[in-house]
C-alpha cells in the first residue's frame, strides 16, 4: 500500500488541487528530496514522488501560499511542514491535511 497524502480546502469545501508538496527522507547525515502536486481530488500516492518509501523519518512541505494566491488569498501560513515516522514500509500512514487561509491540521490514518 502507498503512501497517500490528501488535502482538503476547508474553506472551500473541496479537495485542494494542485498544492505543491516537497517530500524529503531525513537522514543523520542528509537528506533525499522529491516534488510532486495533488491532483484534482486533492491527492498525491507517494510512488508519483519517486522517493523510495523505507523505514524512517520524513517531512513534507505543502506550499499553501501558492494555492492560495490562485483563489486571491494571502494564507497566515504559507507553508505546512509536516514530519512523520514509518514504522512498516507496507503499511505506512495515510495524510490528511485541512488547510484554511488562517489554519491547518494534519491527521494520519494507519
Amino acid at each position: 500500500m502507498p503512501l497517500r497524502v490528501d488535502v482538503v480546502d476547508v474553506a472551500h469545501g473541496r479537495p485542494a488541487a494542485g498544492v505543491r508538496i516537497l517530500a524529503f527522507r531525513l537522514a543523520e547525515a542528509s537528506s533525499s528530496e522529491a516534488e510532486g502536486c495533488t491532483d484534482q481530488s486533492g491527492s498525491l500516492v507517494w510512488p508519483d514522488l519517486a522517493l523510495p518509501l523505507s523505514r524512517g523519518s520524513y517531512r513534507l512541505e505543502l506550499n499553501v501560499d501558492s494555492y492560495f494566491a490562485t483563489l486571491g488569498i494571502v494564507p497566515a501560513n504559507p507553508l505546512v511542514v509536516i514530519v512523520f515516522r514509518v514504522s512498516d514500509p507496507a503499511d505506512p500512514p495515510r495524510l490528511t491535511v485541512l488547510i484554511a487561509p488562517n489554519a491547518h491540521t494534519v491527521y494520519s490514518v494507519n
